[in-house]
C-alpha cells in the first residue's frame, strides 16, 4: 500500500510527534537495541528462508549479511516497511561512514543529511522517497528524529557490535554486494493476525524480536497461555530443524515497565524449559550485561 505523506505529517502536527504505541503509522525505530548479531552468528542462516519483524529494518539487514536466500518482513506499522526501504537502499549507495553518520543521532550535524539523501533517493521507489524527502525536508535532523522515532538509541559504536553487518567494515561491503538484487518481501499485519497471512509458507527461522514485551497488552488476561499457542501455530510454518526467536528479554527495564515474559518464574511455568530454550547475549547498554532470547526448536517438541 501507498502511504499518505499528507496524513503522517498531520498526525505527527497534531501529537507533537507520531505515536509510541504499536499500530499503523507510529514510530519507526532508528535502528536496533537488540544483540541480533550475538545471536544470529550461532545459527546458520546461509541459504535460509526468515521471517522476520520489520523494526528498523536491522533483522533484514543482519539475516541477510549473514548469507539468507530470502527474508520476509511483517509489521503492524507501514512506517516500519518504508524505513527497512530506507535502510536498504542506504547500504546499497553509501559507504559505511556514510551510513554510520546518516543514521545515528550522535552525529547531529549529519543525520538524515540532505546530501546524503539524495544518493539514498536513487534507489527508493517513488512513494517512499516523497515520505522521507518530505519530512527530512520540513524538519531538521534530530527533529525528524524527535517526532518520527522512538526516541532512544546507542551510538554507533555500539550498534557495531550488535549488527553483523556494521560489526566491520569488511561485512558491510560484503552485503553490498548482494543486497541491491534481494527482494523486500513484506506482509502488514499483527502477530495475531500473522498465521492467516502466511498461510503454508515455510521458513527455516521466525524472528519476533521484543514483541514478547507487548503480549499483555495483545492478550488481557491469560498472555503467556495465549502467546504459547501462537507459538506452536507458528511451529507448523517451520521447516524441519527450524527455530523461532520467541522473545527477547533485556536485562534492563524500567522501575515501571517489567513485562510479564521477562519474569522466569511466570514465564517458565507456561514456557516449560524442556520446550523452549534461553540462550545468553550481552545486552546493548553494559557489557556486563546480558539480555536473554527464547528460542524455540521444532525438532525439540514435546508432543
Amino acid at each position: 500500500m501507498e502511504i499518505n505523506v499528507d496524513e503522517i505529517l498531520k498526525l505527527a502536527q497534531k501529537n507533537h510527534g507520531l505515536s509510541n504505541e504499536f499500530k499503523n503509522f507510529c514510530r519507526m525505530y532508528i535502528m536496533t537495541t537488540e544483540n541480533i548479531r550475538e545471536f544470529l552468528t550461532q545459527h546458520h542462516l546461509k541459504d535460509k528462508n526468515c521471517l522476520c519483524v520489520a523494526g528498523s529494518g536491522d533483522q533484514m539487514l543482519n539475516a541477510y549479511a549473514l548469507g539468507a536466500k530470502s527474508v520476509t518482513m511483517f509489521d503492524i506499522n507501514p512506517l516500519a516497511y518504508a524505513q527497512a526501504k530506507l535502510k536498504k537502499a542506504a547500504v546499497t549507495t553509501l559507504t559505511f561512514k556514510e551510513f554510520a553518520s546518516f543514521f545515528s543521532p550522535e552525529y547531529k550535524n549529519t543525520l538524515f543529511n540532505s546530501y546524503l539523501f539524495d544518493k539514498i533517493s536513487e534507489c527508493l521507489d517513488d512513494n517512499t522517497k516523497d515520505l522521507f524527502k518530505t519530512i527530512f525536508t520540513k524538519y531538521s535532523g534530530m527533529d525528524v528524529f524527535m517526532n518520527f522515532y522512538f526516541r532512544f538509541y546507542v551510538i554507533f559504536q555500539k550498534q557495531q557490535t550488535l549488527n553483523y553487518y556494521l560489526y566491520e567494515e569488511e561485512n558491510y561491503k560484503k552485503l553490498q554486494a548482494i543486497i541491491e538484487n534481494k527482494q523486500l518481501n513484506y506482509i502488514e499485519s499483527s502477530i495475531t493476525e500473522l498465521k492467516d497471512n502466511i498461510k503454508n509458507d515455510l521458513f527455516d527461522y521466525i524472528l519476533l524480536s521484543n514483541i514478547s514485551d507487548s503480549i499483555e497488552k495483545i492478550w488481557n488476561k491469560n498472555s503467556l497461555k495465549n502467546f504459547k499457542r501462537l507459538i506452536h501455530s507458528l511451529s507448523t510454518n517451520l521447516n524441519k530443524d527450524g527455530l523461532i526467536q520467541v522473545g527477547y528479554i533485556y536485562s534492563l527495564y524500567s522501575s515501571e515497565f517489567q513485562p510479564i515474559f521477562a519474569d522466569d518464574k511466570k514465564r517458565e511455568k507456561i514456557f516449560t524449559p524442556d520446550e523452549f530454550k534461553t540462550q545468553k547475549v550481552t545486552g546493548y547498554r553494559f557489557n556486563s550485561d546480558k539480555d536473554k532470547i527464547i528460542t524455540f526448536e521444532k525438532k525439540k517438541r514435546v508432543s
